[in-house]
């Protein structure tokens, strides 16, 4: 189980989480405007030990416990600093790797004592601007796969080959209707035009039938298209809204950005002088 909480070291908000696994006591602070993270894990020994030196002596459940109200902000008894490595360094040269170090600092004050505890902390993680720009190229890549194909000519060219077929079923059958009505007005008609009347009325039938199929046929093709055309205005929609997100984003990043470059190191506060037993 972690604790978290949010804290300002420097006029700048910082997340500190801290809990206990396998390993021990992890301790992170996560610059929330740059997202620089430093860490460090802390053995039982390791946090017994510090406290001994300090002359105020703590089991590490406890320390634990004091650790979680301070970032909790419970009480007035303890309180958290996060201090560059050279504010706590008595030595005047130090190790390059040492620059990325930072202390967080518990300190447990009362009304006759006051301690400090500092647990350093290793930076995990630094911002590149190469890859925050590589991540801007990808969302706008994956913006423009995400966009749909058009298909409106394909879907043109099938409508006019339905109409155009319909229309000459309909040409077909005032044809055969005609003819028919010429028949039937003829005087003292033969029986065998009487037979090729009956047979065209059957042929006028069947193509009527088929007009009726045809225009089902046109009608479900209109319903289908229809439903594709809503489909894809939906999904219209929902790529305009994850490009507007990703245009928000972008524009968060490019701040992000420019902050970067602009602002200067935080300027760091000594801790108070530590406490002799």
């Amino acid at each position: 189980k972690m604790t978290r909480g949010t804290h300002i070291f420097g006029d700048i908000a910082h997340v500190v989480s801290a809990g206990v696994d396998s390993a021990g006591l992890v301790v992170a602070v996560e610059d929330q405007l740059t997202l620089d993270v430093w860490r460090g894990t802390f053995t039982r020994e390791f946090i017994e030990q510090l406290t001994h030196k300090t002359g105020n002596y703590k089991p590490f459940e406890t320390f634990v416990a004091m650790l979680d109200a301070a970032i909790l902000k419970k009480g007035d008894l303890v309180a958290l600093e996060f201090l560059a490595y050279d504010a706590l360094d008595a030595e005047p040269q130090r190790q390059p790797a040492d620059r990325d170090k930072r202390y967080l600092v518990l300190t447990y004050s009362t009304e006759f004592d006051r301690a400090h505890f500092p647990l350093p902390l290793l930076q995990h993680s630094k911002p590149d601007v190469a890859i925050l720009q590589r991540t801007i190229r990808a969302l706008q890549q994956e913006l423009q796969q995400s966009r749909p194909p058009t298909r409106e000519p394909q879907d043109s060219a099938l409508l006019t080959r339905l109409r155009q077929e319909l229309a000459a079923s309909k040409r077909q059958r005032d044809i055969l209707a005609a003819e028919l009505q010429m028949r039937e007005g003829r005087q003292g008609s033969e029986i065998s035009d009487r037979k090729d009347v009956g047979v065209l009325k059957q042929i006028i039938e069947h193509l009527e039938e088929d007009i009726l199929v045809e225009k089902n046929k046109f009608h479900h093709a209109l319903q289908r298209k229809q439903q594709q055309i809503d489909d894809l205005t939906s999904e219209l929609e929902a790529v305009r809204a994850s490009e507007r997100n990703l245009r928000v984003r972008y524009r968060a990043l490019v701040a992000e950005l420019a902050v970067i470059k602009a602002a200067p190191a935080p300027t760091r506060k000594a801790a108070s002088p530590r406490s002799t037993p």
